[in-house]
């Protein structure tokens, strides 16, 4: 997934995130942001030796927590993210699906 972004001061940059399988079926996740003013590079390391799709789900959710994208974390699309991930595996975005649809379940149960 990639996107644009900028803040206050017009400084602009691009933002790639991305979660790749290992060879032992684990996923690891990243994110990258390149200044497009020639500013440092800033990574985000996501986790790796991810299994399962709320382990996923939870790590995906910490890396839009980090200070440099939390302003984001309320915009995010979780239906865009399953497709992307559906690309990747199937069973996985079924399985970060239900982990979402089950903490949002447990949510409202805590209101009531």
């Amino acid at each position: 997934m990639d996107w644009r972004d900028s803040n206050m001061a017009g400084d602009m940059w691009t933002w790639k995130i991305s979660l790749t399988r290992a060879a032992d079926g684990s996923f690891e996740l990243n994110a990258l942001q390149k200044s497009m003013t020639g500013e440092d590079d800033y990574e985000i390391d996501g986790g790796e030796g991810l299994r399962g799709g709320e382990a996923v789900l939870g790590a995906i959710r910490d890396l839009f927590l980090d200070d440099m994208l939390q302003d984001c974390y309320e915009d995010v699309h979780w239906k865009s993210i399953f497709k992307a991930v559906r690309a990747l595996s199937a069973p996985l975005a079924k399985e970060m699906a239900a982990a979402l649809a089950n903490e949002e379940g447990e949510d409202e149960d805590e209101e009531e």
